[in-house]
């Protein structure tokens, strides 16, 4: 395990460089390159869709801060949806704002009208964001808010009972968990800090098992768009799907930078942590 938690944070914390948020960004095949952890191998794009598009669940992990990674989400969202509509679930959006996407698809808003129609949150940057939710919101596919609400984090934070599961919740997860949200948070994980690193730890698991109750409740193949941390296999969404007991094949896919193309060689960990990552070399 503890092999498994240093790949995580050296994965998630290795993709910090920034590029100019862009739509329409065109991506070069030949600097990419997509990696089927189980050989260790390239392969090639269509083969990629090939194969994730034969399972109900595809968990799509980025980093938030670079635009390659939208532009590649909203190229694998194309392609997955010329072959099956889609629900989609985005870690971006709250529970609570899925009355207004609903509404905002009956009136047919327009583009310049969505981000306000569906109250985005600002945090995330529509710069980046916007051509990847208008490409889900204006197909037949479903734009499905998967993530918690600010009443509904307060709470968990004011004292909620605690999260359990089988698979998802286990003194590992909660340990690595606890590593990543103080590093995340720059507070020293220590005794001073316990207290206030496990309350983040269980905001942490209610929401993989928000994202994780939206996807498996699907009627159709549905598409998780979010944080690596999410959408990995070891600590993730992942997990929690287990815990509901479902017949539905996941399939988790990273996507990374050429800092992290050398950690490709970890190949026992990082196939554990996902089964197919995209390189931008």
């Amino acid at each position: 395990m503890k092999k498994f938690i240093t790949l995580l944070f050296l994965l998630i914390f290795t993709g910090c460089a920034i590029n100019e948020p862009l739509r329409n960004r065109t991506l070069n095949d030949e600097k990419i390159a997509i990696i089927d952890t189980k050989t260790n191998k390239s392969i090639p794009y269509s083969t990629f869709i090939d194969k994730i598009q034969k399972h109900n669940i595809i968990l799509l992990g980025e980093y938030h801060e670079i635009p390659n990674h939208m532009a590649m989400e909203v190229r694998i969202f194309k392609s997955l949806n010329e072959l099956q509509n889609l629900d989609v679930v985005f870690e971006m959006l709250s529970s609570d704002k899925q009355a207004k996407i609903n509404e905002a698809k009956a009136k047919q808003i327009l583009p310049n009208e969505l981000k306000n129609a569906i109250d985005w949150d600002e945090k995330w940057d529509y710069r980046n964001y916007g051509e990847l939710v208008e490409s889900v919101f204006y197909s037949n596919s479903n734009l499905i808010a998967g993530n918690l609400s600010k009443d509904e984090i307060n709470t968990i934070f004011n004292g909620a009972l605690p999260i359990y599961g089988k698979f998802s919740t286990t003194d590992e997860i909660k340990k690595a968990l606890k590593t990543f949200v103080a590093t995340s948070h720059k507070l020293e994980n220590d005794e001073k800090n316990s207290a206030l690193l496990d309350k983040f730890i269980q905001v942490q698991l209610y929401k993989d098992r928000r994202m994780a109750d939206k996807l498996v409740h699907s009627k159709t193949k549905s598409l998780l768009i979010a944080g690596q941390i999410h959408a990995s296999k070891t600590v993730g969404v992942y997990n929690h799907i287990l815990d509901f007991d479902l017949k539905k094949s996941v399939v988790s896919v990273m996507l990374g930078d050429e800092k992290s193309f050398d950690l490709l060689n970890a190949q026992d960990a990082i196939k554990a942590f996902c089964d197919y990552y995209i390189v931008f070399k």
